[in-house]
């Protein structure tokens, strides 16, 4: 062969290289590059966007016409290692290296949920068509199933023997089909939590499974390098498609459930026919494994992900699929309190003194199979003595349509929640209550080491005679000597410092005294301080009137910064406002604010603390609010009987004389504590 020969044929096999190697990408929409490995990827169930999860610990949002970056969600420095989108797309669902099950908000990019109970890292999520429960498994090999709006722990399955890799609910929604690294593929029944289907399926780990739309097969891959087709009817194997050269990490059934599409080790992506166990086409444009393929909810497109950090999206418009109807899913969840009737002061966060709580709810209307209390998300139970057993309630029948339902709980200490999960016609209907939210105190510790530093501005009279005649000193010696008695009972200790006298007045004084005062402040001590007299408003600001003033020349104490004086380090700050302005007349250049403003401005400056609230008195009558504050100490004001007398049960007392008003941030704030 001479030279020109040989160029020839040189030039031959460059052309059907560039032709061989142009069919391959030939499909190929787009590709964007990432800085790490990729580890999932999948379309949103519009079509409009991807998802990807990646090593460089973050999910990316794109979007599916050009491929840009819409959003980036990070959460910590663990990372994410599985994804899956709710059926409204409103949601995501990750599975976290940190043991923790994340529900994400696609909107703001936020985790707006945070479920704990694995033992250890994920590696797989899924959510029910519904969309009101996921399940999540991994490295500690339980299943578990939680309800999405509130992160209940409805169910643990088991029988995995090692990781579990992949999880995926059934389209009806009645199955969750499970693959790990014991070989073996089970099918689990939701509502009894039994295997339904257990056989070794691979030689060598699973790494992916799939539901056809239809349900009819579930696709499994892995180590061995084969695909089993299995025919959920009859719990065989309908085909076993060989190809790839190298393990199987993703399998994706097509919207129709005529074609699967797979990708793994050897770096390439096939697509195959299910009923003629065919390989049909075959993508080479990853150069390292392929870690996850999806196809877009229509059909037309795929999208690949790799650890050559690259995004793939490929034409899949020649295959003229056409989506099937979804699987109807039997299984209707009432998130409402119509069902429930509770003690109206379960309405708000409810203060016990007593670890030992009867919890009592009416159900209304259901003739129900079971009925379980969760309590910090997970099934309430107690230890026997030899096991720990699930605590079942006390069922009284109230009517044909009412029962009354009691358990008797013991808490631990701090803040609790508790929910009502109750189903029917064999988990067809399941019917779930509104969180309750109780706050078991722990009075015997904050008496040992918490302080309440009360604060009163209470002037002895104003130095201008016209302000003094509309002003009348309330007498605080009962009000201090009840809060007083609060020592070693709520607190170790209780410090006053009294503003009274006028020379107390001024600014320096004010500061360097509350400064004093809160030198020691601890983040789990007290605060209250009163304010009586009358209130400005001063380029927006909120301010009480200094009795140093006199018409002519006002004094003011802003009020936000007798607060900053105190700082934000502690937990619980309340404040007393006795309104007093009747009357007042002051220069124009002043604003007298009504009682509301006054009201909702000092709510807005306590809001900065975790446990807060206002107190607002019209001081419309000669009586003494303090001194009806202090008699409030008492069994007769009560009312939910719980040895806690609350700022709601003070309000009770004091509204119909002064038409007081209150905050507390929708929380039952305790007041006093009534000994046994």
């Amino acid at each position: 062969m001479n030279f020109s020969e040989f160029f020839k044929y040189l030039i031959l096999i460059i052309l059907l290289f560039c032709f061989t190697k142009s069919a391959l990408y030939s499909q190929e929409k787009f590709t964007k590059w990432q800085d790490k490995p990729l580890i999932a990827v999948l379309f949103s169930p519009d079509g409009q966007t991807l998802t990807s999860v990646g090593s460089d610990k973050t999910i990316k949002i794109w979007s599916v016409t050009d491929g840009a970056l819409i959003n980036t969600l990070v959460d910590n420095a663990s990372g994410e290692v599985a994804i899956a989108y709710s059926p409204d797309g409103k949601h995501i669902v990750s599975g976290s290296w940190d043991k923790d099950v994340k529900i994400w908000d696609v909107a703001t990019g936020k985790v707006i949920s945070r479920f704990s109970g694995h033992d250890k890292s994920l590696r797989t999520v899924s959510y029910h068509p519904s969309g009101k429960f996921v399940a999540s498994a991994g490295w500690d090999k339980d299943i578990l199933i939680w309800y999405e709006p509130t992160g209940l722990l409805i169910k643990k399955l088991t029988g995995n023997e090692q990781c579990v890799r992949a999880i995926e609910y059934s389209p009806d929604g009645k199955y969750i089909a499970s693959g790990g690294y014991d070989l073996f593929l089970r099918i689990y029944d939701i509502t009894s939590g039994n295997i339904v289907f257990s056989e070794k399926a691979h030689k060598y780990p699973i790494e992916s499974l799939s539901y056809s739309p239809d349900g009819k097969y579930i696709a499994t891959g892995g180590n061995d390098n084969f695909i089993k087709i299995w025919d959920v009817a009859s719990k065989k194997v309908f085909r076993t498609l060989t190809g790839h050269t190298d393990a199987i990490y993703t399998l994706y059934f097509s919207p129709d459930g005529k074609y699967l599409a797979s990708g793994g080790n050897d770096n390439s992506i096939k697509i195959w026919d299910i009923q003629k166990g065919t390989n049909i086409m075959t993508f080479k444009g990853h150069s390292l494994t392929v870690k996850s393929v999806s196809f877009s909810p229509n059909g037309k497109l795929l999208v690949s992900a790799s650890a050559d950090k690259t995004i793939r999206v490929w034409d899949m418009s020649t295959l003229n699929i056409t989506p099937i109807q979804k699987t109807k899913f039997i299984k209707n969840v009432y998130s409402n309190n119509k069902s429930f009737e509770f003690s109206t002061s379960l309405n708000q966060e409810y203060n016990i003194a007593d670890r030992e709580f009867i919890f009592t709810t009416i159900v209304k209307n259901l003739k129900f199979d079971n009925i379980r209390l969760f309590l910090n998300k997970k099934e309430y139970s107690k230890f026997n003595g030899t096991d720990t057993v699930v605590v079942k309630p006390e069922i009284k029948k109230i009517d044909d349509s009412e029962s009354l339902v009691e358990y008797n709980i013991y808490l631990p200490y701090g803040k609790n929640d508790l929910q009502l999960y109750v189903t029917k016609n064999n988990e067809t209907d399941i019917y779930i209550s509104n969180e309750i939210k109780i706050n078991c105190i722990d009075f015997e510790n904050s008496s040992a080491k918490s302080k309440l530093y009360i604060i009163n501005f209470n002037p002895s009279s104003f130095t201008d005679k016209k302000i003094s005649k509309l002003y009348k000193q309330d007498n605080l010696t009962l009000f201090c000597d009840a809060l007083k008695s609060l020592k070693n009972v709520i607190y170790k200790d209780v410090v006053i410092l009294d503003f009274n006298s006028l020379e107390k007045f001024y600014l320096d004084s004010i500061k360097n005294n509350i400064k004093n005062l809160t030198k020691n402040l601890k983040s789990y001590d007290a605060i209250l301080i009163t304010f009586n007299g009358f209130f400005i408003e001063n380029n927006n600001s909120l301010a009480y009137l200094n009795p140093n003033s006199s018409m002519k020349d006002i004094n003011l104490i802003f009020m936000d910064s007798v607060i900053n004086y105190i700082g934000t380090k502690i937990k619980t700050f309340g404040v007393i406002n006795n309104f007093s302005q009747f009357n007042l007349k002051i220069d124009d250049k002043y604003i007298i604010p009504e009682s509301k403003t006054v009201f909702d401005k000092t709510t807005s400056l306590v809001k900065k603390y975790n446990s807060n609230y206002i107190f607002q008195i019209n001081n419309i009558s000669d009586e003494n609010p303090y001194e009806i504050i202090a008699k409030s100490k008492n069994k007769s004001v009560d009312i939910d009987t719980n040895s806690i007398i609350s700022i709601d049960e003070i309000n009770n007392v004091l509204f119909p004389i002064y038409n007081s008003n209150f905050n507390t941030n929708n929380k039952q704030q305790p007041f006093y504590l009534l000994k046994n």
